[in-house]
Formats: structure tokens, sequence, C-alpha cells
């Protein structure tokens, strides 16, 4: 359940920067799309990254590897 509901936290929080990133205004007000990048693209991608940096240490840490 816990991950359907970030699921759908995730699927909304892009869905709305992917609206910010399609609907600004021409001329274009740049800083708007640099958060939309960041925020759609660049924050996510760190989120998953770090996720999966600390799954494989705890993997590690509990199966007693030591990393060379």
């Amino acid at each position: 359940m816990a991950r359907r509901l970030l699921l759908l936290v995730f699927l909304g929080w892009e869905g709305w920067w992917l609206y910010q990133y399609v609907s600004r205004p021409i001329p274009d007000e740049e800083m708007q799309s640099v958060a939309a990048i960041a925020c759609g693209v660049i924050l996510p991608s760190a989120l998953l990254a770090l996720y999966l940096i600390v799954r494989v240490g705890i993997c590690l840490f509990r199966s007693g590897r030591k990393i060379r």
C-alpha cells in the first residue's frame, strides 16, 4: 500500500512539472524551464540514486561483506 501511495505521489509530482514545462509562457521565462527540468528530472534521479546506494549498502551490511 505504501509503495502504491509513493508511486502516485511521484507520478503526480512528475505530472505537475511536465505541465509547468509545457505550459510556460512565450516568451519563455528561463527560470520556469530550469525549475521544471530540475524538479522533474534531476531531483527524482538524485533521489533514485540515493535510494539505490542506501539499499545496496544495507544489503552489503546485512550479508557481512566488506567493500574493498
